[in-house]
């Protein structure tokens, strides 16, 4: 099992955008800047801290442990189902939820 800054990258994506959440949004909700929204999307960013992670997953309004279940870099059959399961139920909240 890995995370790697790319993996983390495109979870973030995909969840702002099941969030609707624009870069600019987003940053300004957890008050970072967007150039470091931007990075971490990009992949370009190799580290989160605790405080960043904490920040990013109540403004996504998700558990950390989703986060973490997005970003693994596992090719696994498992890993994807244990996805595809996290995303469907993002994708399916209620409004109120988002």
């Amino acid at each position: 099992m890995e995370i790697t800054s790319s993996s983390i990258g495109n979870a973030l994506v995909e969840l702002r955008n099941i969030r609707k959440l624009s870069q600019r949004e987003l940053a300004e909700q957890v008050k970072l800047s967007i150039t470091f929204i931007s990075k971490l999307e990009r992949g370009e960013r190799a580290w989160l801290s605790k405080k960043h992670i904490e920040a990013i997953c109540m403004a996504l309004d998700i558990p950390i442990s989703f986060f973490f279940v997005l970003a693994e870099d596992d090719a696994s059959p498992v890993v994807k189902k244990l996805k595809e399961m996290v995303y469907s139920v993002l994708a399916n909240a209620p409004e109120e939820h988002l």
